[in-house]
């Protein structure tokens, strides 16, 4: 008589199937393992969760540059506004957050001293948060999950090269002109995968292009 039949089991099971929980790798950010069911004898692998970096917003011209002589090449108010639909300030639907809830959901743009006195004559002054050093303070913010959602850094004289493997998303707002720089882009964007690209109606420009890049290793 086979094993099975020797022991009277119930028909129905009196307690939950025993799982034990395997954990490895980095934690609360990027963390992966796997459940071993004991009555099912399967292994089911838990998705590794997608690390939380930030997302940096710079604008060029058509070559590529970035400054002249320590200033902006040009600015445009219809971009600003576009920034802030990036940062979730702005919904779809037209309707706007309080400085109030953008700060409590960490929607807040992080820039620099230089970028205050453009966004000072904008609208969306009450929407940024001005620090010496955006680009550290977002990693920081980052790295210690003390955000769900992915830091948004508005970028004109810092210097990324420092700071390019913290980053997943690179958008460049390019004005379809050229201007005197000598400033360049000091990234390669070798390392990042063009993801979508599209048309932004300017204000001070009949049009600008908008160019979304995922680091290649984040579009796997």
């Amino acid at each position: 008589m086979p094993y099975k039949d020797s022991l009277p089991y119930p028909k129905k099971q009196l307690h939950p199937p025993m799982q034990l929980f395997f954990m490895s790798g980095k934690g609360a950010q990027g963390f992966e393992g796997l459940f071993f069911s004991l009555n099912q004898g399967t292994i089911k692998q838990i998705p590794k969760e997608k690390e939380i970096l930030m997302k940096v917003i710079i604008c060029l011209d058509e070559r590529g540059g970035r400054l002249f002589n320590g200033r902006r090449q040009a600015s445009d108010r219809n971009v600003l506004r576009d920034m802030m639909r990036e940062t979730g300030v702005l919904k779809k639907d037209g309707s706007l957050l309080t400085p109030e809830q953008a700060a409590e959901q960490h929607r807040l743009l992080l820039i620099s001293p230089f970028s205050e006195k453009l966004f000072e004559e904008s609208d969306w002054s009450a929407y940024v948060r001005v620090l010496e050093d955006p680009l550290k303070e977002a990693e920081a913010a980052a790295s210690a999950g003390k955000q769900g959602t992915e830091p948004v850094v508005f970028v004109e004289d810092e210097d990324l090269a420092a700071h390019v493997g913290s980053m997943d998303h690179l958008l460049i707002y390019r004005w379809k002109r050229v201007y005197p720089y000598d400033s360049l882009l000091e990234i390669s964007l070798d390392d990042f995968k063009l993801q979508k690209e599209s048309r932004l109606a300017g204000f001070s420009h009949d049009m600008v292009y908008k160019e979304l890049y995922v680091k290649k290793e984040a579009s796997k």
